[in-house]
């Protein structure tokens, strides 16, 4: 399990923020209208598993769209679920505003069902308020297991165990 505690979800954005909802001008059966990762990823290329997926660079010459993120609920559970509505990212990274990603708006997907990757719109990612020490002992121990299982095996936290590795042997961040 990865869902956050709403007392956190709530400090850190809260309630506007939650609720935000953009207009789609669009009727709800083309807005929800899912794709398969396979097609997605033939018709403009990128990795079928990544998160933020680069095209190919003859793909990206032909369509210039380098611009992709896709969120699995499963992994991130905080995600928008109808197009236009608020959604959330969280990672092991420390939020900051120099991420590359953080400069334009991201075609964003989410998987909502087996296969079904529904196009949410262009997404704004901006770095919130980092999860403190406090904050991660509130949550329950089954989050707090499934992230850190999750920084170990799946290498979500490489990053994170070579700063504390440096901090350790070299007193550097």
């Amino acid at each position: 399990e990865l869902l956050l505690s709403d007392e956190f979800l709530l400090d850190a954005l809260t309630w506007e923020g939650i609720n935000h909802r953009y207009p789609i001008p669009v009727s709800p059966e083309i807005a929800n209208q899912g794709f398969s990762r396979p097609y997605i990823s033939h018709l403009y290329g990128g990795s079928l598993r990544a998160t933020f997926p680069s095209p190919s660079p003859d793909m990206l010459e032909w369509h210039g769209l380098d611009d992709w993120v896709f969120l699995n609920l499963e992994h991130c559970p905080h995600a928008p679920t109808r197009p236009g509505y608020s959604g959330l990212h969280f990672s092991q990274h420390r939020a900051r505003g120099t991420w590359e990603k953080l400069r334009a708006p991201l075609r964003t997907f989410v998987k909502l069902a087996s296969s079904q990757w529904v196009y949410m719109g262009q997404y704004r990612l901006v770095p919130g308020k980092s999860l403190t020490t406090t904050a991660w002992m509130e949550q329950k121990p089954e989050v707090r297991k499934t992230w850190a299982t999750g920084m170990l095996n799946k290498q979500w936290g490489s990053n994170v165990l070579l700063r504390v590795w440096f901090r350790k042997t070299k007193g550097v961040e």
